[in-house]
């Protein structure tokens, strides 16, 4: 559908005449809008489980937060396995090298 050159004129008369969007502020990370819970912010699992148990006086503690909880333990033991395997690696290796240097040094004798 084309316009004729009247209506293109109007409608770019218009344009002109719009008001402009409100720049948005910046965020600045240096003012955090509310102060967090050490609940909020914990990374260690075994911390986080003593201050909802600070926090909780019966014990019960919100879905969110368990999940919260739940999640950090995997990661956890995810990284513990981790370096537990690494360190079978460089363990192996290790082994391997110095048997193959009693083996050089037999073979010199």
């Amino acid at each position: 559908m084309a316009l004729d050159p009247k209506s293109k004129e109007r409608l770019k008369a218009l344009g002109r005449r719009l008001p402009q969007p409100l720049a948005t502020p910046e965020k600045t990370e240096a003012t955090p809008t509310r102060k967090l819970h050490p609940v909020e912010t914990e990374q260690n699992p075994e911390e986080l489980f003593r201050q909802l148990m600070q926090v909780s006086p019966d014990g019960n503690v919100p879905d969110h937060l368990l999940a919260r909880l739940k999640s950090m333990e995997a990661k956890k033991s995810e990284t513990t396995k981790n370096k537990q395997k690494n360190n079978q690696i460089i363990e192996k290796g290790t082994l391997y090298t110095e048997f193959q240097q009693l083996l050089l040094e037999q073979d010199e004798v």
